[in-house]
């Protein structure tokens, strides 16, 4: 079970650790890091790059105007992301047909392993 956090808006210059399961609402701003063996399912918006650490999993049903950068966790998009990188060995990352990748729409789920 994860909490669900319907936020308006979050700006840090820091960014936010997410170290649990939660599902975000709302609109985050200065940096956004899901860590090892945290859950997170963003319905909202992130004017920032999204970073999943490994061991840490990520559902992108919103809007990610920045990066989401895969350091060997498990990535589902389902939204909208400016760009996918896997950074690491162990790194998943599923593209839901659908989902849109740099203004790119996927027409087939793909899945990729680094």
């Amino acid at each position: 079970m994860h909490e669900t956090l319907p936020i308006q808006t979050i700006d840090s210059a820091c960014g936010l650790l997410v170290d649990s399961d939660v599902e975000l609402h709302g609109h985050i701003q200065g940096g956004l890091v899901v860590a090892s063996g945290a859950y997170l399912k963003l319905c909202g918006t992130a004017s920032c790059d999204l970073t999943v650490l490994a061991g840490g999993r990520a559902e992108i049903h919103g809007w990610v105007a920045g990066n989401v950068c895969n350091m060997g966790g498990n990535v589902t998009i389902f939204g909208s992301v400016d760009g996918v990188r896997n950074e690491r060995p162990g790194a998943v990352t599923r593209l839901a047909r659908g989902a849109s990748v740099g203004g790119d729409f996927v027409e087939k789920r793909r899945f990729s392993r680094y």
